[in-house]
């Protein structure tokens, strides 16, 4: 499976918000600390989105990958009763 765009995208909002954050809070810019936030918070919310979307596809490929598996040895067992 490919790379999800959440993940890189998380981590970009997720370094770069708390950069504008402290940078708003040390020069007493509300609105920079503000956005420094909420690019945290979005960067938290992509990322946990991402990482949900990948552990999710892992167990669906892995469950799939038992079922085929279980399948092919029953219809083998099925061709060796006939």
């Amino acid at each position: 499976m490919g790379l999800d765009i959440r993940l890189p995208i998380g981590l970009m909002f997720c370094l770069m918000g708390p950069l504008l954050l402290g940078t708003g809070l040390a020069e007493g810019s509300p609105l920079s600390a503000r956005t420094g936030g909420a690019m945290l918070l979005f960067g938290g919310v992509m990322l946990a989105l991402g990482l949900r979307a990948q552990l999710s596809a892992s167990s669906s490929e892995a469950s799939s990958s038992s079922d085929a598996s279980a399948s092919s040895s029953s219809s083998s067992s099925s061709n060796e009763i006939t």
